[in-house]
């Protein structure tokens, strides 16, 4: 494969300088939809996000986070291809569909992923490695299965090769509801001033081309700490955790902060934090997470407001995560989350 184009000024790949955007406001977006919002995410945490979360609730919950992704997905393509656009598409351009989508995959540190078999209305196989999240990668499938080819799916998974091969084929056993679900308009995203050094060429944040980019192979990796980022959308994220509430019950926010406060605890350490106010300033505007306005550290407590914060419960966890990582010891976190999109985060040592 021929060494991809990079900036000249920071060394970043050139198509992913044209492809994403880091705002000022804490905020990062697709250049070619900017209502289309990204986070920047370790793949292990997801992954680790969701072992929590299972162990807690003590019951398999993969099926579920399938069932969440694939809604926030096909919610997706519905709104993002309608009309004539989405009839072309397919009608006229549906392995050129899935070819863009496995490249746009592997752009976005989501893992080398192949088109390896697909007959219409039957099935579609795509083959992965270095998937960022199988479970998440599942419902990504089945989500373009309902859009392309208007049925309910199944996606099945088999090792193979060092990899996985995704299987998505009509769904007989139950009968998915396909209209899109039309969650409402997000609160428009309030104005910021982020503290990250950019490039003077292409503008994108120059801690990013510390980074190894390995589009060949579908990453993005951090050398310093070997960690395997991706870009995965924030709703797409939440549309799982409602599915999760739904099935599991009101008490799964909660399970979700605990799950995300014990993988900050045990995947990172004090060390790396330096000064805590600033580590979460750039932690938070890094990621896409939103913009921390606002910090009041004492020895026995944090207080943060985090305007645009998403996926909310995540930014309270990580908050409760290094707040713990700090202190030394363990906490109690209080949250609120306004209709302007502004997080109010409490916590208190114990």
């Amino acid at each position: 494969m021929p060494k991809a184009k990079s900036c000249s000024g920071c060394g970043i790949p050139t198509r992913f300088c044209k492809e994403v955007r880091w705002e000022s406001n804490g905020t990062v977006v697709m250049t070619r939809n900017p209502d289309q919002r990204v986070i920047f995410c370790e793949s292990e945490g997801i992954d680790m996000l969701f072992r929590n979360i299972q162990e807690l609730v003590k019951v398999p919950i993969d099926h579920i986070i399938i069932e969440g992704k694939r809604k926030g997905a096909y919610d997706y393509f519905h709104q993002a291809f309608s009309g004539l656009k989405g009839a072309l598409i397919r009608t006229l351009m549906r392995r050129q569909f899935f070819k863009i989508s496995t490249d746009m995959g592997a752009l976005l540190g989501l893992g080398r992923l192949e088109l390896a078999d697909y007959a219409k209305s039957e099935y579609i196989k795509i083959y992965g490695r270095n998937v960022y999240s199988v479970p998440l990668y599942s419902g990504d499938l089945a989500g373009i299965f309902n859009f392309m080819e208007g049925l309910p799916a199944i996606v099945k998974c088999e090792e193979k090769d060092g990899g996985y091969i995704f299987t998505a084929s009509p769904n007989s056993e139950v009968q998915e509801e396909l209209v899109a679900r039309l969650q409402g308009k997000a609160p428009p995203r309030q104005p910021g001033n982020t503290r990250l050094e950019r490039c003077q060429v292409c503008s994108l944040p120059v801690v990013l081309a510390e980074y190894e980019w390995d589009q060949g192979m579908g990453t993005i990796a951090d050398p310093a700490t070997s960690r395997c980022m991706a870009l995965v959308g924030p709703t797409d994220i939440d549309s799982v955790f409602r599915e999760l509430e739904n099935e599991l019950g009101e008490e799964i926010p909660r399970t979700i902060l605990e799950a995300q406060r014990r993988y900050i605890t045990s995947a990172f350490d004090r060390g790396e934090i330096g000064k805590l106010e600033e580590y979460l300033h750039r932690h938070f505007a890094l990621r896409g997470m939103g913009n921390l306005v606002q910090v009041v550290l004492r020895e026995d407590s944090l207080e943060a407001t985090v305007n645009n914060a998403s996926p909310p419960l995540l930014v309270a966890g990580i908050l409760q995560g290094f707040f713990e990582l700090n202190s030394g010891s363990g906490s109690s976190c209080q949250y609120d989350k306004g209709e302007n999109g502004t997080l109010n985060v409490e916590i208190r040592r114990d």
